[in-house]
């Protein structure tokens, strides 16, 4: 290349560092970089427990990356959110946006994921996250006993932390429904069939509950 349009390719190899406050415990890959636009074909990365691999292109701050990982702890990217969730998850899907405002568009799997004290099982969906929402699509899992959830909605990233969306139920759990609100009921059972509106925000749900509850006691 030249001097004002410089033409570089090489392999990379980092370990122990951190990537916009995530730590990681090394990263390899090869890498071009040509009229402005940086180019990994594959880019390797290991964060203490989690593997991510990427492929894609970084322009002008402009990104266009595929990512898989497994092993991902939930954590440090709901932080902001005020959802209390943990465990791992698996993720393929499509990083675009911009490196200060950046997109997230995918599928996410996971065997186990705790919320409020409550153990949710084979957790599966779509996920559309951005720096002001994230939002859940046909989120799938199991609860208590033979309890099943089908989520659509989300969270607002501002500073209402507002709660938006509804939830299909079968068989659904009535004390692990009160505790998803942080409400606790000891003297009722039951299981729940209908729709769950969900409402509030992070530090205040609301559940609005259409639906018939059986076996209750």
């Amino acid at each position: 290349g030249t001097l004002h349009n410089p033409q570089i390719s090489g392999h990379l190899k980092a370990w122990d560092g951190s990537i916009y406050g995530k730590l990681f415990e090394s990263i390899e890959g090869d890498y071009s970089f040509a009229d402005g636009v940086l180019t990994l074909p594959r880019l390797e990365m290991s964060t203490y427990g989690a593997s991510v691999i990427v492929d894609g292109k970084l322009d002008n701050r402009k990104l266009d990356i595929n990512l898989a990982a497994k092993a991902l702890p939930v954590e440090p990217f709901i932080r902001n959110t005020g959802v209390n969730l943990e465990g791992y998850i698996e993720a393929q899907g499509y990083l675009g946006g911009t490196v200060d405002d950046p997109i997230f568009e995918g599928a996410i799997t996971s065997d186990e994921l705790q919320v409020q004290k409550s153990t949710l099982h084979n957790v599966a969906g779509s996920l559309y996250m951005t720096p002001k929402v994230l939002n859940l699509q046909e989120l799938t899992f199991t609860g208590a006993g033979n309890s099943r959830y089908e989520i659509k909605g989300g969270v607002q990233l501002d500073a209402s932390k507002r709660i938006y969306g509804y939830a299909h139920v079968e068989d659904g759990d009535i004390h692990q429904l009160l505790s998803f609100g942080n409400a606790n009921v000891p003297d009722i059972n039951g299981k729940l069939r209908g729709t769950v509106d969900l409402g509030g925000t992070t530090e205040n749900p609301r559940i609005d509950v259409k639906g018939s509850i059986v076996d209750t006691s």
